[in-house]
């Protein structure tokens, strides 16, 4: 069966969206890893999302995204 955290590759998208572009190089960012929010928080059970981590190895910036 399919996991809920990921790392690497293609983002299984809550709700798809484009991947996001690096603030300096205008470049689509490759996705480092996602995680189920409430389990990688320890928060409560009834919190859901998923926090999707990105990085642009060239410019050595990251960025994050939140799915409900």
């Amino acid at each position: 069966g399919e996991g809920i955290d990921q790392l690497g590759g293609y983002p299984r998208w809550v709700h798809p969206e484009p991947l996001p572009c690096c603030a300096r190089c205008q470049q689509p960012m490759p996705m480092l890893v996602s995680l189920n929010a409430a389990g990688a928080l320890g928060l409560k059970p009834a919190y859901r999302g998923t926090l999707y981590g990105f990085w642009c190895d060239d410019c050595m910036i990251s960025c994050t995204r939140k799915q409900l």
